[in-house]
């Protein structure tokens, strides 16, 4: 009795634990917001990334991470012109934590068959709007490294608030006033499936708008400073 109730007791501490940790993510995210004001600057980073290192594939993952890739794609295009990729696009994936590792290889294993008879080596980029515990990069890492044989090399573009970095490390901290938002995102995941409706919302079409906007202005903004220095 008295090994079992000190077990019992060691897991509801490490549930309290976890759950403290929880709570002071979610605090901290609330302190940095990411807007479709301020996107085009958080993710300038990894336009520029992209410019340097130029990823033979993009994958923007969930639902926010189609709004990130936007500012993205807009971003790089007002900037540098189309998308260095192979296909000049942005791919879009819902990659999550809770998926069982075997239904990620699955979902992951046409795109990776197809980036292996068009490069031999290729470099993917995943971009997302930011991450807690690592959980999902190590998913996708591990499915995407068993399917190719370590063939390709993975990046993360994720939000750190005030920017943007390719290191994925844990705790990047960043919350999006569009967090959950479906309305807002104009993609839903009907009964928690891993295909993507269209959400069709005037929300989600002024979201869009001021995105593609403000991506446009601070592009504009970022040629100037380059021509006066």
């Amino acid at each position: 009795m008295g090994i079992e109730f000190d077990g019992m007791v060691r897991i509801i501490e490490q549930k309290d634990v976890i759950s403290r940790r929880r709570q002071i993510v979610e605090r901290l995210k609330s302190k940095i917001l990411i807007t479709p004001n301020n996107i085009p600057a958080c993710v300038y980073p990894i336009v520029e990334f992209i410019h340097t290192v130029k990823p033979d594939y993009i994958i923007a993952n969930d639902r926010g991470g189609r709004l990130t890739a936007l500012a993205t794609g807009v971003l790089y295009q007002e900037l540098y012109g189309e998308l260095p990729t192979r296909d000049r696009m942005i791919l879009f994936k819902r990659m999550s934590k809770r998926m069982p590792r075997e239904e990620m290889r699955e979902k992951l294993r046409a795109d990776v068959n197809r980036m292996l008879s068009e490069s031999e080596n290729p470099r993917l980029l995943v971009i997302d709007d930011y991450v807690n515990f690592g959980r999902t990069k190590r998913l996708v890492n591990r499915a995407i490294s068993e399917l190719s044989q370590g063939r390709i090399k993975v990046f993360y573009g994720v939000m750190r608030g005030v920017g943007a970095d390719v290191s994925a490390d844990k705790l990047s901290l960043a919350g999006t006033s569009w967090r959950n938002r479906s309305d807002i995102i104009g993609v839903s995941y009907a009964n928690n499936s891993h295909i993507a409706e269209r959400v069709g919302s005037e929300r989600a079409l002024h979201c869009r708008r001021e995105i593609v906007e403000n991506a446009r202005n601070f592009a504009r903004r970022i040629a100037k400073e380059r021509i006066e220095t």
